[in-house]
Formats: structure tokens, C-alpha cells, sequence
């Protein structure tokens, strides 16, 4: 029944995404536009090297994949390394190259799909990042004898793959090859739950860092920085309250959403205090607005201060970027699911805001913050990378199936 129903959702999310696309959206035309052909696309690939496949579901996910597809590379130059994603931000936003490095659009999760993709490719390993299974797709892959990983993944006990309703989905996540998860208590309630399969890696984000500054960014700051980072309305409007507050500061402002749209509100909210980063030469205003995607993680290099986006709607992004640069990180309440954000609190790295009142009192009393500290904890927590692939290798080592005989 349980694997019926999903069966049903997934044509059900199908036929919503071409609804969608119908009524304008601009997401779901691209993850409409993005799949067409799709097929053409896999048989393109060279089926004289093997491959690696690895699925993310977005662009912070094809980030976390970053550091592992670096270390494949250099393991195995022969082989392909193909990205897949579900989304169409992931795809169109992850910009990292290599000559053997593939991106594809996943295909709807039909059966038929996942079979005719997994018997063409024949990769060596399937790797999920952090979650967004698609459980035709993994059933496919261990009927072929495909070994299976997931990392960096945080598992809730609540999870509805979990339940004991979803007993096809149970069992094949319990067939995975291998489950490497975030912390510790993601391991042990796969545990209780009777996974066998499970073991610890950590967050690959923290291996993902670039501690070299960007030279071609050139940015005149003058006085502290704040940097809004991936900010939603609730940040934005928090900031805009204590503005007269912040002469001391110039403040950039970083929107997860740089539509035209969410540009002229960000514009309009702020008024001549502020101009766009595509209309200035180095010198910037006291509130710039960044209007362009792949910059942020440089931004963090001049600044003092990191208010990042997502804490009031419980979507936190990225904070470990910020802190390795040693910014002194704010965010809004909602952090149940991040461990890194409760970590950071805990040990002083980071702080929690309501208001914009509490907002104020933290940037004013920001001096007793050490930013040492904050690169210290960064670097202490590298080193997911290398758990995986040395996994990747064990699993690969233990597949000596040869291709033909999958199929």
C-alpha cells in the first residue's frame, strides 16, 4: 500500500509541477524546460568510462557534494562523475567544473525512469546528499546491485519515511548500502529504529570552506560591515527598523531571492540609503543590495557582522561560511533542526534575535566578540569528506559486479 501511494504522489507532484508551469511559474517552467529531452542527455554521456553518480536535491546540496567530488576526481581521473538534481535552482546556480564532472535534471521518479537512467549510466555508486530520496530510484539501484550511500543526512525521529505505515520506503532506506549522518543522535534513532546501516560522518560544509580571499572582488569599506545573508523579509525589516541606529555601519544585503521583484521591495523598503552592487564601481553606499548570485561567500570576507536569512521561517541557511570568516553570526529563533546553529550558540559563536530591539543590543556589544574563535570552531569540525569517500571506496571495492552483469 505504502509503496502504491507513493507511486501516486509522485505522478500527483507531476501533474501540479505542469499546472504550475501552465499558470507562469518560473520555477516550475524550468523544471519542466530542464527535463525535456532528458534521455538524449543520458545517452550522451561516454559509456566507455564508468561513472559516479551523485544526487543532490538543490544548490546547497551540489554544495555539500563540492569537496567529495573533488577528492573522486583525483582518486579516479578515468571515471565520469555525474551530478543530478531535483531542482531547477540547483542545476541553473551550481557552477563548479571539471572535465569530468556531468550535470544532469533527475527525471520524474517513475520506475520506468529510474530503470532505463541507473541500465544506461551503470554507475559504480549511487550517493544521495543529505536526503530528497527518491525510493523507485533506490529500490532500482539495489535490484541492480548498485551500492547505495547517503551522507551528511539528519534524521528526525518523526521523519515520515520512519512511520511504520511506509514499510516500502523503511525497508529500502534499511538496504542502503550505507547511511552517514550529520551528528550523533541522527545515528542513534536510525538505531532505535533497527538500521543497521548507519555510521557518523559530520557536515561536508565544513570541508567546503574557502579560506583564500576572492582578489577580483573589490569593494571599498570603510567603517564595520553587517551583512544580511540570504535574508527573507523578517531579517530585512528588522534591520530596516534600527537603521538610524547604524550610521557606524555599511550594510550589504544579500537576498536569498534576487527576483526583480524582491529587488525593487528591497529597494523601496530601503530608499536612497541604498543602490544596487550591478550600478557601483568599489565605493559602496551605506546599504548596498546584491543583485547577483556566486558572491556571498566572498562578501563574508568584509564583514564584521553576519545576520543570516531563514531563522524566523525555521529554513536557516548557511552559517558555517560566515563564521570561518570569522564574522560574528545572528539569526532568528527557529533553529530546532540545525546542530550547528545550537552549537555555535552554545559555545558563543552566535546569537538569537526576536526583534529588531534584541537585534540592536547584539550589534552594539558585538566588540566582546572573538573571531578567532569563530574560525577555530570551523576548522575543529573538518574532516566529513574524508569519511565519505573513504566509503565511496570500500562500497566501490566491494561492487566487483561488472556493468553488463546489472543489467
Amino acid at each position: 500500500m505504502s509503496k502504491l501511494i507513493y507511486n501516486i504522489g509522485v505522478i500527483f507532484l507531476y501533474i501540479t509541477i505542469k499546472i504550475s508551469a501552465s499558470l507562469n511559474s518560473a520555477k516550475a517552467k524550468n523544471w519542466i524546460y530542464g527535463r525535456q529531452n532528458w534521455k538524449n542527455s543520458i545517452n550522451r554521456i561516454n559509456k566507455t568510462k564508468s561513472s559516479i553518480w551523485i544526487h543532490a536535491a538543490s544548490h546547497g546540496e551540489g554544495l555539500m557534494a563540492i569537496p567529495l567530488i573533488k577528492k573522486l576526481s583525483l582518486e579516479y581521473p578515468k571515471k565520469n562523475i555525474i551530478i543530478s538534481f531535483f531542482s531547477p535552482s540547483g542545476f541553473i546556480n551550481f557552477n563548479y567544473q571539471h572535465e569530468n564532472l556531468i550535470k544532469l535534471y533527475l527525471p520524474i521518479d517513475y520506475k520506468k525512469n529510474a530503470e532505463f537512467i541507473l541500465k544506461t549510466i551503470q554507475p559504480e555508486i549511487l550517493i544521495f546528499v543529505k536526503y530528497d530520496f527518491w525510493f523507485n530510484l533506490i529500490t532500482t539501484a539495489q535490484e541492480l546491485k548498485i551500492p547505495t550511500l547517503c551522507f551528511s543526512t539528519k534524521v528526525e525521529m518523526n521523519k515520515w519515511y520512519l512511520k511504520s505505515f511506509w514499510k516500502w520506503q523503511n525497508k529500502s532506506l534499511k538496504q542502503l548500502s550505507s547511511i552517514l549522518t550529520v551528528d550523533k543522535k541522527s545515528h542513534l534513532n536510525l538505531k532505535e529504529k533497527g538500521f543497521l546501516n548507519s555510521g557518523i560522518c559530520g557536515d561536508t560544509r565544513y570541508d567546503q570552506i574557502n579560506l583564500n580571499p576572492n582578489k577580483n572582488l573589490s569593494l571599498e569599506i570603510l567603517k564595520p560591515c553587517i551583512i544580511i545573508g540570504s535574508s527573507w523579509e523578517k531579517e530585512e525589516k528588522a534591520v530596516k527598523n534600527i537603521i538610524e541606529e547604524l550610521n557606524e555601519f555599511q550594510i550589504i544585503i544579500a537576498p536569498h531571492d534576487i527576483s526583480s521583484k524582491r529587488i525593487l521591495e528591497l529597494t523601496s523598503l530601503f530608499g536612497n540609503k541604498c543602490k544596487l552592487y550591478s550600478e557601483i564601481s568599489n565605493s559602496i553606499p551605506n546599504v548596498l543590495i546584491i543583485d547577483n548570485i556566486g558572491i556571498l561567500a566572498d562578501l563574508y570576507e568584509l564583514s564584521n557582522i553576519a545576520i543570516i536569512g531563514g531563522g524566523f521561517s525555521g529554513k536557516l541557511h548557511n552559517i558555517i561560511e560566515p563564521a570561518a570568516k570569522g564574522n560574528h553570526i545572528l539569526f532568528g529563533p527557529n533553529i530546532d533542526k540545525f546542530p550547528e546553529a545550537k552549537e555555535m550558540v552554545n559555545k558563543g559563536l552566535a546569537n538569537i534575535f526576536n526583534n529588531s530591539q534584541e537585534l540592536l543590543f547584539l550589534i552594539k556589544n558585538h566588540k566582546d566578540f572573538s573571531s578567532e574563535n569563530s574560525k577555530k570552531h570551523i576548522l575543529n569540525k573538518q574532516g566529513a569528506t574524508n569519511i565519505v569517500f573513504e566509503k565511496c571506496k570500500e562500497l566501490m571495492s566491494y561492487s566487483n559486479i561488472s556493468a553488463s552483469s546489472r543489467i
